[in-house]
């Protein structure tokens, strides 16, 4: 038997109990029940499930960590940035390093009242890890700001690293950012570079499928991915399939506002039109019917009416080797115009804006054949082409 003293009180337990002067060097997390109240329990250790880091992750574990071991203060840093971009890859390494270190990792999974005492209480060096942070410590729903803000400008023996990851930026307190006195760095997590994609997808990949890497990196340039969809991509595309194809049965989608991609029609005479493509229409080998408008270059008036369309298929999209320019199939080479605006409605019907349009496309367009159509070029992105 084992008796232990607290504040004149006597505890007994069985000769299990070990006590020690500094919480070990592992991995705990909090927890709560209403008899004995907070406590920390062990829990397995953080482990990385990637075999090459990519970015400038490890050279930003090992400033946090030189800036702890000098600061005589706590250490708060902000880990911000949308899934699957590498936050919790980043607050793995960081915790394991740590560990390593000497420092004893508490992971906080939940907003319980008083649990800012009870890490307050913790009188030594310790990493503390909130995981979104945005959402279980929510304002809103908790009113526990004040109670927050208390830990982390805590004075207490212990000195802290606190580490906060979020994926909404907006929804985290005005007081924790650009308060570097609380929270010191605030490292903001990007979507993959094209040349980090390339990289990655080269690690990921059989040789003999690299030749699918620049339609992801096309994809990737109208559709953000993260490391998730990449890691995802690679799998599908090791097993033979096509990355058209992949994509289509992959849990990737658009969770933001739809892009239009901006689609020039140019005839045999050098004359165009415009028009546009919701940029995840351009995976869809069904076709797409496609309003076109006249161009500034030929009319400041009308351009804001549509005044035909045309039918593009994207089942072969291919690069003209000469200009770079991705080029799109149509099922044939004319553009059909509205009624309104041919004779097959007498003019006399026709509105005064009607007769100006029905002139324009007489004078640029009638009896023209479609000769190519192309994704107007817009910053390095044309020099890739979607799909074989």
């Amino acid at each position: 038997m084992r008796v232990v003293e607290s504040g004149r009180k006597y505890k007994f337990y069985n000769n299990a109990i070990t006590t020690y002067e500094q919480l070990p060097a592992k991995t705990y997390r909090v927890a709560f029940n209403d008899q004995e109240g907070f406590s920390l329990v062990e829990t397995h250790d953080l482990e990385m499930t990637e075999t090459k880091v990519y970015g400038q992750h490890l050279e930003k574990v090992d400033k946090v960590l030189n800036a702890l071991d000098k600061m005589k203060r706590n250490l708060g840093v902000i880990l911000s940035g949308d899934k699957g971009i590498g936050k919790s890859l980043f607050s793995k390494m960081l915790g394991i390093k740590a560990k390593e270190s000497g420092v004893p990792v508490i992971l906080v999974d939940e907003y319980i009242p008083g649990i800012a005492n009870f890490l307050d209480s913790i009188e030594q060096t310790v990493m503390v890890l909130f995981d979104e942070y945005d959402k279980t410590f929510d304002e809103k729903k908790y009113n526990c700001q004040a109670e927050m803000l208390s830990l982390f400008d805590g004075m207490s023996a212990g000195k802290k690293l606190f580490v906060i990851t979020c994926n909404k930026i907006d929804e985290l307190s005005s007081f924790l950012l650009n308060r570097p006195g609380r929270f010191h760095y605030h490292f903001r997590f990007a979507y993959p570079t094209v040349d980090e994609i390339q990289t990655y997808m080269e690690d990921k990949l059989e040789e003999q499928y690299y030749g699918e890497i620049e339609n992801v990196i096309a994809f990737s340039l109208r559709m953000k991915l993260n490391y998730d969809c990449l890691r995802a991509i690679a799998f599908e595309l090791n097993t033979g399939s096509r990355f058209k194809e992949a994509i289509e049965d992959l849990n990737i989608l658009r969770m933001y506002s739809t892009e239009y991609i901006d689609i020039v029609v140019e005839f045999e005479n050098g004359k165009t039109l415009e028009g546009s493509v919701p940029e995840n229409e351009l995976y869809d080998s069904s076709g797409y019917e496609m309003d076109l408008f006249i161009p500034l270059s030929i009319s400041k008036s009308y351009n804001d009416r549509d005044i035909g369309e045309v039918r593009l298929n994207f089942a072969d999209n291919y690069v003209d080797p000469e200009e770079k320019l991705i080029m799109f199939n149509f099922e044939d080479n004319k553009v059909n115009f509205y009624d309104t605006y041919t004779h097959k409605t007498p003019d006399e019907e026709k509105s005064k804006v009607a007769r100006g349009i029905t002139k324009i496309i007489e004078e640029n367009y009638s009896k023209q054949q479609v000769k190519r159509i192309f994704m107007a070029p817009k910053e390095n992105k044309d020099k890739y082409r979607f799909f074989d």
